[in-house]
């Protein structure tokens, strides 16, 4: 297969379990906060900010330096898995310390103690998911990944499902998370072992230290992102109560699932930057710079419905008595330009090796967000939460991008600027136009599908050598069908 057919059918998967998966997450959420309520879906938000924190903590940056490595040296994935899953397990136990000494500190009720612990654990289960991602991402076979995104998210919807029409409440639906968490593990480790790898357990001592040597800045680094999003959650709950933190939860759940959304869509990505950092530097910049405008164009769009229909979101996905939540969904909206296209940093970052960079600009950011919160959320409410993560992100993106142009990486400003001046008309057909009916509402995203693809022809955003690249790589089905044909006799020899 061609690099844009193997990014292209990478990319459709991606967006697919972004579909699919994500609006089954979504809905999750929704089924949620529709049984539970504002205060106990702030609860239970809470509650997943607290144990993806520990997530975060305990991987520590080490699957993105696994790709990395299973990238450069495809003849030792078998060793890399191997001695990376037993170094999990070892991160494992060690996360399971942290986490018992954390939870018996926290002045918090018994129930939610036991809570916490339960929803951590889930969470810390999926560490050894980490070592058999790494292969199939490192492959390019990402599609078993998205596979197992949208599985993870139906186990997940069912048995919320089943659990809130018992009405088991706040427990059960930790339980159910639990076991949907379970059942990631089990999948990822029967796909890599039938079809790549078993991954026999190696205690491989100096390459566990190559490992964390690579893995602490990077880590560092991705920790402080991941947890800055967890850690507004955390923090303002203990500076607000339950029901503003219930509102302040619509928003930031919707954000979430934007940077859920990109994620998906870098990972095809990271591989080729690993190759083309050590190979063809001049290569990389061109395709940095095409990724960013790409990343422009999907995501200006969202920001536009975000500013014209905020009410109308709240209610359709979270009902009436979330409505008070509007102004804060305007607010955030403004940061789903710099979110969406920040996602690519830390790969960006991992393949030139430049990890510590990424670390310290990510140490300011949060440094500031964290003052920031301190300060003015007691004083103002749980509005200037909206504006520190707006006014945050973007000055992280403006950090980030400056830090790249030192490292050979300029970012021309118009690849920024053309999908958002083609998404302004878009915004004002949203604003202006009748909307008040579902064909009102329908109408206009017609208009808006019709006139966005022309602006961004008219502003010449897009060149003929990035839409014949597009159109090649949208070929990918026949040499897609070969590829597998060709992994399955080299595994299996011909049938016969």
């Amino acid at each position: 297969m061609k690099q844009s057919q193997r990014i292209a059918k990478n990319t459709l998967f991606g967006l697919l379990a972004a579909g699919l998966g994500g609006g089954l997450q979504f809905f999750g959420l929704l089924l949620v906060a529709w049984h539970l309520g504002v205060v106990d879906f702030g609860v239970f938000s809470y509650l997943l900010a607290f144990a993806t924190i520990f997530q975060f903590v305990a991987d520590f940056g080490l699957s993105n330096i696994l790709i990395r490595e299973m990238t450069r040296r495809p003849d030792e994935v078998e060793h890399l898995l191997g001695s990376a899953k037993a170094l999990l397990w070892v991160f494992f136990g060690l996360g399971l310390i942290l986490v018992l000494g954390v939870i018996l500190v926290l002045p918090i009720s018994p129930l939610m103690k036991e809570l916490s612990w339960i929803m951590c654990l889930g969470y810390l289960c999926r560490l050894h998911v980490a070592p058999y991602s790494s292969v199939l991402r490192s492959k390019e076979h990402m599609e078993f990944n998205s596979i197992a995104f949208i599985l993870h998210k139906v186990i997940t919807v069912v048995l919320l499902w089943g659990v809130l029409t018992l009405k088991w409440g706040l427990l059960g639906v930790v339980w159910a998370d639990f076991s949907a968490n379970i059942f990631l593990w089990v999948y990822y480790s029967l796909i890599v072992s039938i079809g790549f790898s078993p991954g026999r357990l190696r205690y491989d001592l100096p390459l566990w230290k190559s490992l964390l040597a690579e893995s602490i800045p990077m880590g560092s680094g991705l920790v402080l992102r991941q947890s800055a999003w967890q850690l507004d959650m955390f923090i303002l709950g203990l500076l607000v109560d339950p029901f503003s933190l219930g509102l302040f939860s619509c928003p930031f759940r919707l954000l979430m699932g934007m940077s859920l959304v990109s994620g998906l869509l870098t990972q095809p990505l990271f591989p080729l930057f690993v190759r083309l950092a050590h190979q063809a530097r001049e290569e990389f910049a061109v395709v940095y710079q095409r990724t960013i405008k790409w990343f422009c164009i999907l995501s200006f769009p969202i920001t536009a419905l975000g500013l014209a229909w905020p009410e109308k979101a709240i209610g359709l996905f979270f009902g009436q008595h979330f409505l008070p939540a509007t102004p804060a969904l305007m607010i955030m909206s403004l940061a789903v330009f710099s979110m969406f296209v920040s996602v690519l940093f830390p790969f960006l970052f991992s393949a030139l090796n430049r990890q510590i960079d990424f670390f310290k600009i990510m140490l300011g950011a949060v440094a500031i967000r964290i003052l920031a919160e301190v300060w003015f959320v007691p004083r103002i409410g749980y509005l200037s939460e909206c504006v520190i993560i707006a006014v945050v992100e973007f000055g992280l993106f403006g950090a980030l991008a400056y830090r790249l142009t030192f490292l050979g990486l300029p970012l021309d400003i118009r690849v920024v600027m053309k999908p958002a001046l083609a998404a302004l008309p878009c915004l004002g057909v949203l604003v202006f136009l009748p909307h008040a009916t579902v064909l009102g509402m329908a109408t206009s995203l017609l208009f808006c599908l019709l006139i966005y693809p022309g602006m961004l022809w008219l502003l010449g955003a897009l060149n003929k050598e990035e839409l014949a690249l597009l159109r090649e790589g949208l070929n990918f089905i026949g040499a897609y069908r070969k590829n597998i044909q060709a992994h399955w006799l080299a595994r299996n020899g011909p049938r016969g």
